[in-house]
This record gives structure tokens, sequence and C-alpha cells, in this order.
């Protein structure tokens, strides 16, 4: 096996396992959403000294989330040979499937297409990492 072949393999099993991580994440329940809110209070809690009432789920750090979750994905996706149009094209059915999913069997998730928007500019992040990467990459081999 080449190291190429390799490479996109290993990529390819890194795909799956981020995919049921963003599984996890998007379609279950939000019980694990608040307890790792609490573990995260706790540990602002404990560095700053000051008892922290923030909702790491909702507002700044949802979007934030939102865009994090999917910048891996795009560079998977990239990784196993997916062109940039196709990546960017990935995403945002999969992230459209997933809020489409919450709508219609988790009534405790909120859908909302600025998710879906926010998810495409993770994976507008991944893709431009990778291109940066591939430019590097390119000028080493000149």
């Amino acid at each position: 096996m080449t190291r190429g072949r390799r490479a996109r393999l290993l990529a390819g099993v890194l795909l799956l396992a981020w995919s049921a991580f963003m599984v996890r994440m998007t379609l279950w329940p939000h019980f694990a959403h608040h307890r790792a809110d609490q573990a995260l209070n706790s540990v602002i809690t404990a560095v700053s000294g000051h008892k922290a009432h923030q909702s790491f789920v909702h507002g700044r750090w949802e979007h934030l989330g939102n865009v994090a979750l999917f910048i891996p994905y795009a560079v998977l996706l990239r990784l196993v040979g997916l062109r940039t149009w196709m990546v960017i094209a990935v995403s945002a059915v999969t992230s459209g499937a997933i809020e489409l999913a919450q709508k219609l069997w988790l009534p405790d998730r909120v859908s909302s297409l600025s998710d879906v928007v926010d998810n495409v500019a993770g994976a507008l992040i991944g893709v431009a990492l990778m291109a940066a990467i591939y430019k590097v990459q390119d000028r080493r081999r000149t």
C-alpha cells in the first residue's frame, strides 16, 4: 500500500470517528451539554475564584462550537480526496440534515438556519486551512 493510500485510509477512519462524534453532539438530547456546562463552570470558578453562571450551550459559545465542529469535518473530507466545492456541498447538506432531524425528532433541541450558516463557515475555515497547507507543501516540492 502506498503512502498516499495509507494516508487516505487513515483520514477515512478519522472521518468516521469524527462523524460519530458529530452525531453524538447534535442528535442527542441536551442533558449531556448541561453536564458539560456544569463542568466548565466549575473549572472557571476554581481558576478565577468567582462563581461562574455562564451557559456554553447558548449564545456566542454555541456559535463558536457550531463553527468549530465543522472545521475538522472539512479537513478530513478534503484529506479523503473530495474537491473543495464538494466539501462545502457535503458540509451544507450534512448540516441541513442535522437541523432537519432535530426539528422532526428531537423536540428538546432547537433547529436553526443560523446553525447551518455557522457549520458552513466552519467548513470554509477547514477548506482554507487545507488550501494553505497544500500551498506550503507545493512550495517545498519545487
